[in-house]
């Protein structure tokens, strides 16, 4: 399942290449979409998709910092809404190849480009692709980021994880990361009498070593982040003025737009890396109401 199969020779080549230099700080940005931008009320909510772009870069062109832990800002006014949906456990998250029941949770996808290397050598860059397969959870409020490297034979080498020296695939992963949807920001309510409060939520992770540090010997670190969680929606009945009416309730909800910046909500998303150095970016998605 978390098979890594990777040529001794990059392992050596990364530590005879090593130097003891100064690095800059790794610098972070973001784009974020909500969509679609109308937004529901509190009694009635929109179903939404998310979109989130990341890139991560380092001054100098070398290898930037590992990131360690994650937290994707969604926005004030979008609320997840997981118990309604179809879940599947961690351990079936981490089964390779998914059973149904994970494929039938499936909420979102994305992809992810990464460069690998000995810690020592930032200046030596393994390129790595990865897919996003985004699932959601038995568990409410968490959601599965499940992560695996095309290793099927045929695969073009810019779309597998290791391409060294003619040697591809030389990096083979395949497995989950256990996110929960968190609470974190707060925000008055547009056009909404007497004032509400919007809850915001953050995707927040850790990633596990098994992708941060491959055999131990290297380090990962993510320079492209593309993802989006599908607007998805099931059909549910409530009592309304002494009738039933029948209403979509989403996997994500939107129940209202921020004050502040008026027509907009911002989305931060913040990194932490391996040196436990913290930086956000914040980009913003159209809200109407």
């Amino acid at each position: 399942m978390r098979k890594f199969a990777l040529l001794a020779a990059v392992t050596v080549a990364g530590a005879l290449g090593a130097t003891s230099v100064a690095h800059a700080a790794n610098q972070y940005t973001s784009t974020s979409r909500i969509l679609p931008a109308n937004s529901g009320t509190f009694a009635v909510p929109t179903p939404v998709s998310a979109g989130l772009t990341a890139a991560i870069t380092e001054p100098s062109g070398e290898r930037p910092q590992a990131i360690k832990t994650y937290s994707i800002g969604l926005g004030a006014g979008v609320v997840p809404n997981t118990r309604r949906f179809p879940g599947c456990s961690f351990n079936q998250a981490n089964t390779n190849p998914l059973p149904a029941q994970c494929i039938r949770a499936k909420v979102g996808s994305g992809q992810v480009q990464a460069l690998a290397g000995a810690p020592n050598n930032r200046q030596q860059k393994i390129p790595c692709y990865l897919d996003v397969t985004l699932i959601n959870s038995t568990v409410a409020n968490h959601i599965y980021i499940r992560i695996d490297s095309r290793d099927a034979a045929g695969t073009p080498g810019d779309r597998q994880c290791g391409n060294v020296g003619g040697q591809t695939g030389a990096i083979q992963q395949h497995g989950a990361i256990d996110a929960v949807y968190a609470a974190t920001t707060t925000a008055f309510a547009r056009g909404v009498t007497p004032r509400r409060l919007l809850r915001g939520y953050s995707i927040r992770f850790t990633v596990p070593d098994f992708l941060l540090k491959p055999l131990g010997s290297l380090e990962t670190a993510v320079v492209n982040i593309v993802a989006n969680i599908q607007r998805k929606s099931v059909a549910t009945t409530v009592r309304r003025n002494g009738r039933n009416v029948i209403v979509r309730r989403g996997y994500l909800e939107s129940v209202g737009c921020p004050t502040v910046p008026r027509g907009f909500r911002l989305n931060t998303v913040i990194f932490t890396d391996l040196s436990g150095t913290t930086k956000q970016s914040t980009s913003r998605s159209a809200c109407q109401v």
